[in-house]
């Protein structure tokens, strides 16, 4: 029995960015329920995210280029090349309320530095005062709760925040791999972004690890994912033989069995191979009734 409060993570691959940010919306009006939740998602490339208080016709150069509205305020942001996580809690379970911004924001930025110092990234807040940005593009300024890396003073992601009278969502764009397109073509005053070269799939398990110091955390896989995505998502958040799921720097433990798996995935041949991997570990055979991996 665990006295922690629940928390759902659903982690997903590739869809629409208009659903992307219609989900989050209802992540923040659930947590206005209580219900704590998070999400781990892609976009399309090229997307771009605007601030729920900017307007398209001010801030795209192009206005053929796919956009969101996001629930948060902030700058636009630049999508495809990036993993985003958004994390919505009641108030209440960060023992505090809606007038205290800064406890707000690094209370729940906490966990994402935690995987982002998991995966290498020596990630901090600025420790050095910042005044409030007056820039269309996320990237292109630092703002005074932005991520920034502590060796360098770069800033690594993107960061938005809402705060309402008993909740709040925090949207965290961390991008990893180089850009295909351009933003200094679609978004007025775009620089280049950075670019923070790492593991997506481990960053997003050492993000539920440490989601786990304060949530029991149940997830979902959804259909989005591809096959080695939901293998490997799986294997750490719902599989973890040996339990070591709420350690966030453990979080590639099983990606060496990925391969293997995924050959088999939600195949009659799927227990025999998880049972050798367990048998490789000094592991009995496990006592199953389902191994589709699916919740």
């Amino acid at each position: 029995m665990t006295n922690r409060p629940g928390l759902h993570l659903s982690i997903e691959g590739v869809r629409p960015g208009e659903l992307h940010m219609a989900e989050d919306a209802a992540l923040l009006a659930a947590a206005e329920t209580g219900l704590a939740s998070a999400r781990a998602y892609r976009w399309p490339e090229p997307t771009v995210s605007l601030g729920r208080f900017q307007r398209a016709e001010a801030v795209l150069l192009d206005p053929s280029v796919p956009y969101a509205l996001r629930p948060t305020g902030g700058a636009a942001v630049y999508h495809g090349h990036d993993v985003t996580l958004s994390l919505a809690l009641p108030l209440q379970t960060l023992g505090t309320d809606a007038r205290h911004v800064e406890t707000v924001y690094r209370a729940m930025l906490r966990p994402l530095l935690t995987a982002l110092h998991a995966v290498g990234v020596p990630a901090t807040w600025p420790t050095e005062p910042v005044r409030d940005p007056q820039s269309a593009y996320c990237f292109g300024v630092r703002a005074p709760y932005d991520v920034v890396r502590s060796d360098t003073g770069q800033k690594c992601a993107g960061v938005a925040l809402r705060i309402t009278r008993g909740a709040a969502l925090l949207q965290v764009s961390v991008p990893f791999r180089a850009l295909r397109h351009d933003p200094r073509r679609m978004i007025a005053e775009a620089t280049d972004a950075a670019v923070i070269p790492l593991d997506s799939g481990r960053l997003i398990n050492a993000f539920a690890a440490a989601l786990r110091t304060n949530f029991d955390v149940r997830t979902r896989l959804d259909s989005t994912l591809t096959r080695d995505e939901a293998v490997r998502a799986w294997l750490w958040n719902q599989w973890d033989p040996i339990g070591v799921n709420d350690v966030a720097e453990a979080a590639d433990e099983y990606d060496g069995y990925v391969g293997a798996v995924s050959a088999v995935w939600q195949s009659p041949g799927q227990a025999a191979v998880l049972d050798r991997i367990r048998a490789g570990m000094g592991l009995p055979a496990e006592r199953r009734t389902n191994d589709s991996g699916r919740p």
